[in-house]
């Protein structure tokens, strides 16, 4: 994809540009004191059976045309009523994404809270809501709910609602070479699908219609009580 798009850019006499050269992060890791050099090149030796594992699953993931996500909802309706009650019950949205939330990864002392979502697409889309919420009696790790946008709507009467999937996932801080740090990207617990769907359910001015089996996940139609 890569090749295609830098081709592409090309073609079209686009310029290219990018936060840092592969000889700049080279250069970034010569600059650092020879302790920190030997104990990362350590460490990266120690993941290298992990990496591989979990190249070999994204690689499955890709080729099988599994999300990275799994979607627990759909909901049709306007967002606003949707964000409030979520954030009653503990959940805090966060800013639209931009590349200048992108700049606390390049802290690797930053903590997970300084540390914005990391970024996420469905069928080429940002997510139009992302909350995030710490679970109770828990550190180092936050559960992040993304809200995308369909192509889809439902009628009622003269009236359309606007078709939404709400995703559930966690993250915890991950950090490479102490030269950046970002959030890594965990399934959320079946604790957290369930308390999830029981806020939804028990909501205010929400409704679930429907529930169905998508390959051996549950999904929940909602929608907003007009």
């Amino acid at each position: 994809a890569e090749k295609i798009l830098m081709a592409a850019a090309r073609n079209a006499n686009k310029p290219i540009t990018a936060f840092e050269t592969a000889e700049e992060q080279v250069g970034f890791f010569d600059s650092s004191p020879e302790s920190e050099q030997i104990a990362g090149l350590v460490q990266m030796l120690g993941d290298l059976p992990a990496a591989a594992a979990v190249l070999g699953t994204m690689v499955d993931t890709w080729a099988a045309g599994r999300p990275e996500e799994t979607f627990i909802a759909q909901f049709a309706g306007d967002l606003p009523p949707l964000a409030k009650q979520l954030e009653a019950d503990g959940w805090a949205e966060t800013p639209l994404w931009t590349w200048r939330q992108s700049l606390p990864y390049l802290n690797p002392n930053a903590t997970l809270p300084e540390l914005p979502p990391r970024p996420a697409l469905h069928e080429g889309l940002k997510a139009r809501l992302t909350l995030t919420r710490v679970p109770p009696g828990e550190q180092d790790v936050r559960e992040v709910l993304r809200i995308y946008k369909t192509g889809l709507a439902t009628a009622e009467g003269g009236s359309y609602k606007p078709i939404y999937l709400v995703s559930l996932t966690r993250e915890v801080k991950s950090h490479g070479f102490d030269l950046y740090a970002i959030p890594a990207s965990r399934p959320a617990l079946p604790e957290d699908v369930e308390e999830l769907r029981g806020v939804l359910a028990r909501a205010q001015g929400l409704s679930v219609l429907a529930q169905h089996d998508r390959g051996g996940d549950r999904q929940d139609l909602i929608t907003a009580i007009p």
